[in-house]
């Protein structure tokens, strides 16, 4: 079979450059295109190339106009030394890498045109026949930019509507030759250099494929050479290289096994903002990806770091050519609510203010519902930003349905935001309530797991022994809790059962993630939130798990509604990092959330600090002493949270706005 014109497209472009002298009706012919064999040549195309030109150790597989240049070349040329790369090479090895990149462009423009999986499947044939001619000046540098070519042609055949990936060879035969270029990189490992190390985890990730699904082991090697170098004090990350190595590792889902590692590239990543130069200063899109990386990984980045990088972007935002895009503010605040990064209040507002003044067709409407649901999680929404990023959704008049539709994670967001925000007045809940219904109905969550259906039921069996009537299988604020126990009283609060759920930063095992702490906040507005432990639900011993589900909820019931009551809801508490607000109807009641508070802390291996919680009781100002772990707590007559000045001269209803 014989590729039309994409070939002939190449040849007439080397041919208008006064280079080659092919000529511009040259087409390619290919019989046989499987991984590991050479194409064979139409015999019109073989007259005057021999068995000795195939044999060339720079040859690609197939014939392209610059085989004629290399062809006429003398000997006395192949042993000239030249630079490639900033690298000293024989000629031999730049007339392969010529050739490399020759294939690549022709193969470029395959896949652009009408059957881009052909274009793709010659160019797997072409480079495996590169690397098995060219013998022993193959080199790791040769391997990455082949792999790194392999992935930016996927990238232009996947954008080509005519490129199916389930439906082509080109997608079958993509991951034995992948397997193949790593199985030749791995014997190379000791020399590869910081850069192909960036340019290989980026390639895979962009791929889809994990180095170790090829070669165990393969990615924290890789990993590793990127701390050699560092610690030989060879060439250095930059900050672009930072954010793509952790990047990929995050798209590919992969946890370093040397701890160290994720240190040393947020320590690479802050020096590069002191960078002299400033073009090789972090732009906001690598600041984004750097942090978004971080927190799909669960590492949470030194104080200092994170706060210099938030820094960094707000900086940017005022930077007429370096502002950041709706998409890179969406990951910012995405990973600021997910790491609970401290940070000041100014920097929230730039980012908030820089995505609301962006213009709305630059952004997909998933930003504005990332932005939503990261400030709730953050503590720091407000309904009247909620409100400006809701007027953001509104359907353009102009905009394609697929472009402005919005995804069903979307939804799930914007109703978590709008559960987050409750208690609202009654005008201003009804008016947020509209505006997200009309973007459509609340989803419900991800079914659960057998496994979690399995606790269920079990849970369902001691509580029945208890004689308990409960409700499951009620979906909570987008979560799916055990259960929920109304008192027979009917006035009290709702008891919500939950399993523990520690999700916690791997390299801090007793600090909570984002997601785990608005989980609980979320479950908690629905009534008095009980978490049970996960091995007490493994247990094979109903009665043991029935008697301990008692403990817990006579514990439970027999501290009082200590809240005050706001509408319908009750609130006891509010929370900003780790800071926390203990809100009561009598001294009594909050001495019994301290203690309760105290005791939860200890499980978690975590310290309340005696020295830095005050007490304060509204209205006559009588001095009452409270305690916490046994040891006296100081009494204030004023004090701020979160810039919000309070004093006991105050009526309750008035903190409690």
């Amino acid at each position: 079979m014989c590729l039309p014109h994409w070939e002939a497209i190449a040849a007439r472009r080397c041919s208008a450059d006064g280079v080659f002298g092919k000529p511009a009706g040259a087409t390619l012919g290919v019989k046989h295109v499987q991984r590991g064999m050479k194409p064979d040549w139409p015999d019109s195309q073989q007259h005057g190339h021999g068995e000795s030109h195939l044999k060339q150790p720079w040859q690609t597989g197939f014939h392209t106009p610059f085989e004629d240049c290399v062809k006429n070349r003398e000997v006395s040329h192949m042993a000239r030394k030249q630079t490639h790369n900033g690298k000293t090479v024989s000629a031999q090895e730049g007339l392969q890498e010529a050739s490399r990149q020759e294939q690549q462009r022709m193969a470029l423009a395959g896949v652009r045109g009408h059957q881009p999986h052909k274009a793709l499947l010659i160019f797997y044939a072409s480079m495996e026949h590169l690397c098995s001619a060219a013998g022993p000046i193959l080199n790791y540098i040769n391997l990455s930019a082949i792999i790194t070519a392999t992935a930016q042609l996927w990238a232009s055949a996947q954008a080509n509507s005519s490129f199916k990936l389930s439906a082509n060879m080109a997608g079958f035969e993509l991951k034995p030759f992948y397997c193949s270029i790593l199985l030749r990189l791995k014997p190379m490992l000791p020399d590869v250099g910081a850069q192909a190390v960036s340019n290989i985890l980026w390639s895979s990730a962009k791929l889809g494929l994990s180095p170790d699904a090829s070669v165990p082991g393969m990615t924290d090697a890789l990993a590793a050479r990127l701390q050699l170098t560092r610690n030989e004090g060879r060439h250095q990350l930059g900050a672009q290289d930072c954010a793509i190595v952790l990047w990929a590792l995050a798209s590919l889902g992969h946890q370093p096994a040397d701890k160290s590692f994720m240190d040393g590239i947020c320590e690479r990543f802050v020096i590069s903002m002191k960078h002299q130069d400033k073009s090789k200063q972090p732009t906001a899109q690598n600041c984004a990806n750097f942090l978004w990386a971080l927190a799909c990984l669960s590492h949470a980045p030194p104080d200092d770091a994170a706060s210099a990088i938030l820094e960094r972007v707000t900086g940017l935002c005022n930077l007429s050519g370096q502002e950041p895009s709706a998409q890179n503010l969406s990951n910012t605040l995405f990973a600021c609510a997910v790491l609970r990064l401290e940070r000041k209040e100014h920097v929230t507002l730039a980012l908030v203010n820089r995505l609301l003044i962006l213009d709305r067709a630059s952004g997909y409407v998933q930003n504005y519902c990332n932005a939503a649901w990261s400030l709730a999680v953050s503590g720091v929404l407000t309904s009247e930003t909620f409100h400006a990023l809701l007027q953001r959704l509104r359907p353009l008049p102009t905009a394609e349905p697929a472009h402005d539709a919005l995804p069903r994670q979307g939804l799930h967001q914007l109703y978590q935001a709008l559960d987050f925000l409750q208690p609202l007045p009654m005008a201003a809940a009804q008016q947020l309530h509209e505006m997200v219904t009309r973007l459509g109905q609340r989803p419900l969550p991800e079914s659960q797991s057998d496994a979690d259906s399995s606790v269920s039921r079990w849970l369902g069996l001691a509580l029945g022994q208890l004689g308990l009537a409960f409700a499951s299988d009620i979906p909570l604020s987008g979560y799916w809790p055990y259960a929920v126990l109304q008192l027979r009283d009917g006035v009290s609060d709702p008891i919500v059962l939950a399993n523990e759920g520690l999700h916690c930063f791997r390299n801090n095992k007793h600090r909570l993630t984002g997601r785990a702490v608005f989980r609980r906040a979320l479950l908690a507005k629905h009534g008095k939130l009980v978490l049970i432990l996960q091995h007490k639900l493994s247990s094979s011993d109903i009665d043991e798990l029935a008697a301990y589900l008692q403990q817990e909820l006579e514990a439970v019931v027999s501290v009082p509604d200590a809240g005050i009551k706001i509408q319908h809801m009750r609130l006891t508490d509010m929370e900003y990092a780790d800071d926390v607000f203990l809100l009561a109807n009598c001294p009594s009641n909050l001495q019994a959330l301290i203690t309760a508070l105290a005791d939860y802390c200890q499980e978690l291996h975590m310290q309340v600090s005696i020295a830095k919680t005050k007490t304060m009781i509204i209205g006559d100002g009588t001095q009452t002493i409270l305690t916490c772990q046994n040891q006296p707590l100081e009494q204030v007559e004023s004090f701020k949270y979160l810039g919000l000045p309070f004093h006991q001269s105050a009526e309750a209803r008035t903190v409690a706005m």
